[in-house]
C-alpha cells in the first residue's frame, strides 16, 4: 500500500499521475489494472479522496538518445487532478485478490 497525500497550490490546480514500471501482461481494467506473469495474477487499484482517478499505460520506449532500451518493460499507474487550494490523498494497492 502507498498513501500519498498531495495539496494544490492556492493559486492552480495539481494534475497528479502515479506510475510504475512491470514486466507482466497488462489489462487496463474499469476500476483496476490486471498484471499477470507467470501463471499469478496481482491487481494494482487506487482510490481518491478527491475527483476520480484515470487508469492507463504509458510507453516505456526509449525518449532521449542516452536512454536505455526497455524491451518487454510497460508503465501502469494512474491520473488525477487536485482541485485548487486543496489536500487529496491517493491510495494505491497491489493486491493478488480484489
Amino acid at each position: 500500500m502507498v498513501i500519498d497525500e498531495i495539496t494544490a497550490p492556492k493559486t492552480a490546480r495539481a494534475n497528479v499521475s502515479w506510475r510504475m514500471v512491470t514486466k507482466a501482461d497488462v489489462t487496463v481494467e474499469k476500476d483496476c489494472i490486471r498484471l499477470q506473469s507467470g501463471g499469478q495474477t496481482m491487481y494494482l487499484k487506487a482510490s481518491s479522496t478527491g475527483p476520480g482517478i484515470e487508469y492507463m499505460t504509458w510507453d516505456a520506449d526509449p525518449v532521449l538518445p542516452y536512454d536505455a532500451d526497455n524491451p518487454g518493460v510497460t508503465i501502469v499507474g494512474f491520473t488525477g487532478s487536485v482541485t485548487i487550494g486543496q489536500k487529496v490523498t491517493f491510495t494505491t494497492v497491489l493486491s493478488p485478490e480484489l
